[in-house]
């Protein structure tokens, strides 16, 4: 068998070259393709839920969100494990799955299992970003020898945060202190511990051209707002320092 072996490489010389330059290009091609990861992610697919009760003792949290919550989320497809941690104003559901369940699949049961849930007015569940336990978290401080508290919030919410979280792998991007400007109609919240200052238009209903005033005007000038925070931060990013800090 290898001196026929022999005999038809030594006949056959460029099949042998061929072959083996086929051979070699697929092992490059394969190589560069495959993903090499110095920490690879072994970790379950886990879906948690956080949801705030304010001011509520960790018995009548328990009682009131976190097992309606249990209840509803109990027998999701392809789920492993359920565990619960309730304290003072907070109720926190992990959901673990089995290999078999893709990430963006259980969050969606997740979120269609929440519609179900009655819980106390004004109390709504909501989903931790998708992350893993093996990632990290990286932490940076905006500061400035000219800019205020108010214009460097207004820098991290309408620029920094936006092209964090274009970049791939990111998760979320949480946002804490400085002023939060919130133009009325344009939504609120911020993030914890950041006072807001809300910018509001009014019209004074005996002026000579308030009839005159449309709509649409009004809604055009609040979206211009934004705009304007927005280049008020661009004009102060030049003199601020950002400062990331891994952890």
């Amino acid at each position: 068998m290898i001196e026929r072996v022999v005999r038809f490489a030594l006949a056959n010389p460029l099949f042998v070259v061929l072959g083996t330059a086929l051979f070699v290009g697929g092992g490059v091609a394969a190589f560069k393709q495959l993903p090499v990861e110095a920490f690879p992610d072994v970790t379950d697919t886990q879906v948690n839920v956080i949801t705030l009760f304010p001011g509520r003792a960790a018995e009548e949290v328990e009682r009131q969100v976190t097992i309606p919550l249990e209840v509803v989320l109990a027998g999701i497809p392809n789920s492993v494990r359920l565990f619960s941690h309730t304290q003072f104003g907070l109720s926190f559901v992990i959901l673990t799955f089995n290999d078999k369940a893709d990430p963006y699949f259980a969050r969606q049961q997740v979120v269609e299992r929440l519609r179900e849930t009655g819980l106390p007015e004004g109390v709504q569940p909501e989903l931790a970003p998708l992350s893993t336990p093996i990632g990290e978290v990286y932490r940076y401080v905006l500061k400035s020898t000219s800019a205020d508290s108010r214009e460097l919030r207004s820098l991290q919410d309408w620029v920094v945060v936006r092209q964090l979280r274009l970049i791939p792998g990111v998760a979320d991007v949480i946002s804490l202190g400085g002023l939060v400007t919130t133009p009325v109609g344009l939504g609120g919240g911020g993030g914890s511990g950041a006072r807001t200052s809300s910018a509001r238009a009014v019209m004074d209903p005996s002026g000579p051209s308030a009839g005159q005033i449309a709509i649409a005007a009004i809604a055009s000038r609040r979206r211009c707002m934004a705009e304007i925070l927005s280049a008020r931060a661009s004009r102060s990013s030049a003199r601020s320092v950002i400062e990331v800090a891994v952890r």
